[in-house]
Order: structure tokens, then C-alpha cells, then sequence
């Protein structure tokens, strides 16, 4: 006598395969997200020296990051063109940076009088500040070890010297 064929298993249900699947990949994740307990930190505090320039040393550092300063934003910066007496303008901006480089807070024109009675200067000054927020120009790079000097700026744009 013939042996009986075995019967043929069913086809897998795909999707108890698919819920199998993902929850292998869920326990997979679940362990890679596990953080191993955390030792106690221990404080350490480091003493700095405390780094003490001359006035001279701090109008040259000053001077450098100014040029610093310039040569980032002057690339950003499209003076428009047939503004009046634009040749005798200079923009005073003060602007705030965080230490990442970044405007910290809205830059802020000097001279609010001008601004508000000189459009030729509203156009000069206000195309200055669309060159400080243009993001190929930000955030500034600037050297983080002198953060308290060029937190606050207050720069000045000249378009003599951009056209220059």
C-alpha cells in the first residue's frame, strides 16, 4: 500500500508574518535605545587664568573682528543702486549674537531720525539688514574664545567703501 502524501501547510498568513516582523524590529530598536545606567558625574572645576589685554590689544582684537565682520557680510550685501548721496552714507547697526554666531534679537538701526525722514537712507539702511539676516551670511563665524568682545556690535556700512 501507497504511503499517504503528507498534506501541504497552509501558505503562511502574511500578515501574522508582517506583525511578527515588526515586532522583532521594534524589540531590535527598543534595546538600541536602552541607555546604560549613568555613573554619578563628579564636578570638576577648572580654574582659568584670567585673561587680562591692554587697551591697545583690545582695540587691535577689536579691529580684526571687525574685518572679520566685513568681509562675511560684505558678499551679502546689495547696496541699491541710485540711492541718493549714497557715497556719503554710513549705517550704523547694532546687533546682538549669541555665541554660536547668530543675531540674537532684531539688529537695530542707530540713527532712527534718518531712517524715518530719509527714504534714500530707509533703502540703504534697510538693504544692510537684509544682508545681516541673509542666511549664506549667517551665522557669523567668529572666534568663540572672544565671545565677550563681539557679543554686541555696532557695526558700520559704508557704501563708499563696498563700492570702493
Amino acid at each position: 500500500m501507497p504511503k499517504p502524501k503528507p498534506k501541504p501547510k497552509p501558505p503562511p498568513d502574511r500578515f501574522q508574518k508582517l506583525l511578527k516582523n515588526l515586532a522583532k524590529q521594534k524589540r531590535k530598536q527598543d534595546r538600541a535605545n536602552e541607555k546604560p545606567p549613568e555613573e554619578p558625574r563628579k564636578k570638576v572645576v577648572v580654574a582659568e587664568p584670567v585673561k587680562r589685554l591692554s587697551p591697545l590689544e583690545q582695540r587691535r582684537l577689536a579691529a580684526t573682528i571687525a574685518l572679520l565682520v566685513k568681509q562675511q557680510i560684505s558678499a551679502c550685501w546689495s547696496i541699491p543702486g541710485g540711492a541718493k548721496d549714497v557715497e556719503n552714507m554710513n549705517i550704523e547697526i547694532r546687533i546682538l549674537l549669541n555665541p554660536d554666531g547668530t543675531l540674537r534679537g532684531a539688529p537695530r538701526i542707530q540713527d532712527r531720525a534718518r531712517m524715518t525722514s530719509d527714504p534714500y537712507f530707509r533703502a540703504v539702511a534697510e538693504s544692510a539688514l537684509r544682508a545681516l539676516r541673509n542666511p549664506l551670511c549667517s551665522p557669523l563665524r567668529l572666534p568663540f574664545g572672544e565671545y565677550d568682545v563681539w557679543k554686541e556690535i555696532i557695526l558700520t556700512f559704508n557704501p563708499r567703501e563696498a563700492l570702493g
